[in-house]
């Protein structure tokens, strides 16, 4: 639908977060988490189906999906994990973008069986699952060589190989960070502790199962009321607890409650993580509360379900939908009695062959929702509908009233539906008729045609007022819009932003810019800008001033990175070195020129990228080119080395992402 202006006496505003105060039972409707849609309380993918999202509850087998975006997939076939860092984030692809987004594999070093694959933890047999453990770590489950791979991200050394008979399948994470196991072989499931330790009390549904291939663990207290239905859980006891386990044993999901014993459970109506779907326009949108949605308008689904050849998203047959749906929605409150109701503003979309009828109706008095149902069809007002192409804003047509009611109608054609992701309800009116004399007022019936007709002429006039009350927005680097308005705020301060900074970077560099450039040339100020450059995190980078190395020892010489810094004393003076990890740095030759047209022009720069490694008197200066990590606090005789502070054994896996680096050995 066409857009339109926002309204500026907005009264209510209607979508799932705030709630759709629906009347009674809405018949043929689905109130989901994106909107409203007609459909059944029924889901088009069954709950056993093989891919492991239990009916779309949640992410399929084999995904997860970083804070930061990324998106982690194991496959099988390919004996590696692969990965899709999102080049564009929410915005919509450039036109000279590829068709298809690749997904790169973390390293390609497949294993020819078991027996290889226990010498190096970097060479993968089949991989069948990939999640994120609580602390960020990233756990990798290869049932060809039965075992856990523990990675720390973004570094991606390995903090842990855990050998695992039985077949691993698939893994979950409760929300104490405790692992959840499926053994296939075995016919059980197994829980670790935040340390990794066998939880022998934990029963593992042993004897009930007999070969799990996928599971869903409740992260946490979980409502099990339907979505859109009005909630009264709070304060009470939750149907489901944390660490209770869903199943899918064969073609039955088996519910499991925290100790491990079978339990007659029923899945909720949503799991964590929650799930993706499948816009209009085969486009990606992977839910993520409270993180906002991370969506992929370019990345193609075929009808397999697969992309780029790895199979991700669980696609329903084809299903019927109802042809017509219904709901009431209100009461609103206008405070006061004969309250004029202005007009609804629409967030929807109405495909071909689908529309939105809305018509409503006003009384000072409250009615119960019975009355309201039942009301003769000429108390309501006038029907407008809404068809693809329509400018999507009502004008309320009812008398005035302190109470209104609004009735939606979808209309589709059985395969097709109209969708509505948010309602603003404005009032009251303040039409140009109150402006003209008495005699205009005179008959209500021609007040009312007149006031209607003036709304029109008021609402095109209302828009330019709206965006000269905005112009205070838009001079704001938090509540400017993304895209061409940011980048030109930015070009007040001679900010060119490179296409793959992401918009928070742009408005902390418009927001810091005045301090920016009172410390331009200084330490501080080149730390500043590398770093919104790169995206690297502290302490990185690390900046080394020669000058200051007057006095230490000529011999022996000092290595950072690896290579010698030069100690001569013609060195010392205006010459300072750049220490960043090679991870960070996607274009050497760009930073170099960043880093010479913003130092003091009588200084001599150079770069220094380092590798994650850890080699005594090469690369060993702790806080320059060399972190050490904190293991948890463990029991004595518990703890191991590769806890906190690890190396791969063997050479550098071929990385295929910019984003992950991986120990030298």
């Amino acid at each position: 639908m066409i857009a339109s202006e926002p309204l500026s006496n907005a009264f209510a505003r209607l979508d799932s977060l705030n709630g759709w105060r629906a009347m009674g039972d809405s018949t043929g409707l689905v109130f989901a988490p994106d909107g409203v849609r007609l459909g059944a309380q029924v889901r088009s993918i069954p709950d056993s189906e093989a891919s492991g999202s239990f009916g779309g509850r949640t992410l399929p087998r084999g995904a997860a999906i970083a804070p930061d975006g990324r998106l982690f997939l194991a496959d099988p076939q390919g004996q590696c994990v692969r990965v899709l860092v999102p080049a564009w984030g929410e915005a919509e692809r450039p036109s000279n973008a590829s068709p298809t987004w690749p997904f790169r594999p973390l390293w390609q070093r497949p294993a020819a069986d078991s027996e290889a694959a226990a010498r190096d933890p970097f060479a993968l047999v089949r991989p069948t699952d990939v999640k994120l453990a609580c602390n960020g770590d990233l756990v990798i489950v290869d049932p060809g060589a039965d075992r856990l791979i523990v990675l720390v991200l973004p570094s991606g050394a390995v903090r842990r190989v855990i050998p695992l008979p039985g077949a691993p399948t698939a893994l979950g994470f409760d929300g104490g960070g405790r692992a959840y196991v499926a053994l296939a072989e075995a016919g059980k499931v197994v829980r670790f502790d935040r340390d990794w330790r066998v939880d022998n009390e934990y029963r593992g549904g042993a004897g009930a199962l007999s070969a799990p291939g996928a599971i869903a663990v409740i992260a946490g207290p979980v409502c099990l009321c339907r979505v859109g239905d009005p909630c009264d859980c709070a304060g009470q006891e939750p149907g489901l607890p944390n660490g209770t386990a869903f199943v899918l044993d064969g073609a039955q999901v088996k519910a499991l409650d925290p100790s491990g014993r079978p339990s007659g459970s029923t899945l909720p109506e949503a799991l964590d993580p929650p799930p993706i779907t499948v816009g209009p326009n085969e486009s990606l949108t992977f839910h993520r509360p409270p993180i906002e949605a991370l969506r992929l308008p370019g990345l193609a689904v075929d009808r397999r379900g697969r992309i780029g050849g790895v199979a991700l998203v669980a696609r329903p047959r084809r299903i019927v939908l109802p042809k017509t749906g219904s709901w009431i929605a209100g009461p609103f409150d206008g405070a006061r009695d004969c309250f004029q109701w202005d007009r609804l503003l629409l967030d929807s979309e109405a495909p071909d062959r689908t529309r939105i009828v809305v018509d409503s109706y006003a009384d000072d008095a409250k009615l119960d929702f019975a009355r309201v149902e039942n009301l003769p069809a000429e108390n309501w007002s006038a029907a407008l509908a809404l068809e693809q192409g329509d400018l999507p804003e009502v004008l309320i047509q009812s008398p005035p009233g302190r109470y209104l009611w609004v009735r939606f109608r979808f209309v589709g054609d059985g395969e097709a539906t109209p969708l509505v992701r948010a309602v603003e309800l404005s009032g009251p009116r303040a039409s140009s008729l109150r402006f003209l004399p008495a005699p205009f007022h005179q008959d209500p019936e021609s007040a009312s045609f007149l006031d209607r007709l003036l709304a029109f002429f008021d609402s095109m006039l209302q828009e330019p007022a709206e965006k000269g009350r905005q112009i205070a927005r838009n001079l704001s680097p938090d509540a400017v819009e993304a895209g061409a308005f940011l980048d030109w705020l930015g070009s007040w301060f001679d900010w060119r932003f490179l296409a793959q900074w992401p918009d928070a970077v742009r408005r902390e560099m418009i927001r810091e810019a005045i301090p920016f450039f009172k410390a331009r040339g200084t330490v501080p100020g080149l730390r500043r800008l590398i770093r919104w450059h790169s995206g690297a995190p502290d302490p990185w980078p690390t900046i080394i001033e020669h000058f200051r190395l007057r006095g230490r020892p000529a011999a022996p010489p000092l290595f950072i990175g690896g290579l010698p810094l030069d100690p001569a004393p013609a060195a010392l003076a205006h010459n300072f070195t750049i220490v960043m990890p090679r991870a960070f740095v996607a274009d050497a030759a760009q930073l170099e020129r960043l880093i010479e047209a913003q130092k003091p022009a009588h200084t001599i720069a150079s770069l220094r990228l380092v590798d994650p490694s850890f080699r005594i008197g090469r690369q060993s200066s702790i806080g320059v080119d060399t972190l050490i990590g904190s293991a948890p606090a463990l029991p004595l005789g518990v703890g191991h080395l590769a806890q906190g502070l690890g190396t791969a054994s063997g050479g550098p896996p071929a990385l295929g992402a910019a984003y992950l680096s991986f120990p030298g050995g």
